[in-house]
């Protein structure tokens, strides 16, 4: 059985979706991601994963640094989007890196040459939990803010409050 709540944050509606152990989805209003939910079919519940991940967000607005480690995550992907979304874990609070670094942290992994830093920021625009897994922390390699699928205001909007929250 799959829940959701919804809830009010400084980047607009949150959508929270679990199971009953893990912490599923978490999208912004209007993000791509809510249309693989038929809120319809899901129950709108106060589960306890629902109050930890709503609770973790509150704490990471208020500029606390809630890890990501805090929250039971269920991941469902493909075996590349796991690993794309593995690294998203690993960017450090308050700093980015880019589509091209992580394809080559990937191609690593695969023992291959090189990765496409274009199927990376396919996978990095599928992630389900956003906010929570970092892909806002993700930037062109020119340093340009590219490919946040809840829109490049909220992406700079996020990368803001880290940088003042470091000050």
């Amino acid at each position: 059985m799959l829940y959701y709540k919804k809830i009010d944050s400084i980047v607009g509606e949150i959508t929270i979706v679990c199971d009953d152990e893990n912490l599923i989805a978490v999208w912004i209003e209007g993000q791509s991601d809510e249309e693989n939910y038929n809120l319809t079919q899901l129950i709108q519940k106060e589960a306890s994963i629902i109050s930890q991940t709503e609770s973790w967000l509150k704490r990471y607005f208020n500029l606390e640094r809630p890890q990501i480690s805090e929250l039971p995550i269920k991941f469902m992907g493909t075996p590349f989007q796991l690993m794309v979304w593995e690294e998203l874990c690993k960017i450090p609070y308050g700093e980015v890196t880019t589509y091209k670094a992580i394809a080559l942290q990937i191609a690593k992994k695969m023992n291959k040459a090189k990765m496409s830093a274009q199927a990376v920021g396919q996978a990095v625009g599928r992630n389900p939990i956003s906010i929570i897994v970092p892909c806002h922390r993700v930037i062109g390699s020119n340093g340009a803010m590219i490919g946040y699928n809840g829109g490049i205001s909220i992406k700079e909007k996020l990368l803001r409050l880290e940088k003042e929250n470091l000050k």
